[in-house]
């Protein structure tokens, strides 16, 4: 996949994935901000649409997206995202976040 860029808080569909022996049925795409498609993942997985696309909405930060083939691992284990698709920037701010300002106050 080219590099994805999108707008935090706003749907951003991302593919469509192309390739050999995929099932847009059962192969899902962890969307993680780790370093590395290995090991024991924290993120969100995504059912691959059958036109291969997948539409998410996130905070700002960069992405790394983690596909797994359902026919050669198990898609329900963070574990079976072991290759990298693509990776994304995600601009404006992370969820979660809160702020107090004062008025007239430049901080």
């Amino acid at each position: 996949l080219p590099a994805v860029e999108c707008l935090a808080g706003e749907a951003c569909v991302i593919g469509p994935l192309s390739g050999s022996l995929l099932d847009l049925r059962e192969d899902r795409v962890l969307v993680t901000q780790q370093g590395a498609c290995s090991g024991a993942l924290e993120g969100s997985a995504h059912l691959v649409g059958e036109n291969g696309t997948l539409e998410v909405v996130l905070g700002g930060g960069e992405y790394r997206l983690c596909y797994c083939l359902s026919s050669a691992r198990n898609c329900s284990d963070a574990g079976g995202f072991r290759v990298t698709v693509g990776e994304m920037k995600v601009v404006g701010p992370s969820f979660g976040q809160d702020f107090s300002c004062i008025a007239g106050r430049p901080e």
